[in-house]
């Protein structure tokens, strides 16, 4: 996986030996884990995956998966007036 803004194979042929999953985000506390990615090919799109963290088990809690616009990062705007 490759790291935000970095390169990676979007397509379905590989030219250049890239990554074929780009992280587009990701946070932990002490509990969970929650990694959002990219991947590449004919079916391009996004998944996150949410992990409840144990000792040196992490456990799948659930994915989501979306093609289109990756999730945004900022806060809505708060309404003026």
């Amino acid at each position: 996986m490759s790291n935000p803004e970095d390169r990676f194979e979007a397509g379905d042929v590989s030219f250049f030996n890239l990554p074929r999953r780009r992280l587009v985000f990701g946070g932990i506390s002490d509990r969970y884990c929650l990694v959002h990615y990219e991947y590449g090919g004919i079916a391009h799109g996004y998944l996150t995956a949410l992990f409840e963290l144990s000792g040196n088990n992490p456990n799948l809690c659930g994915l989501m998966q979306a093609a289109g616009t990756p999730a945004s990062t900022s806060l809505p705007k708060k309404p003026t007036g």
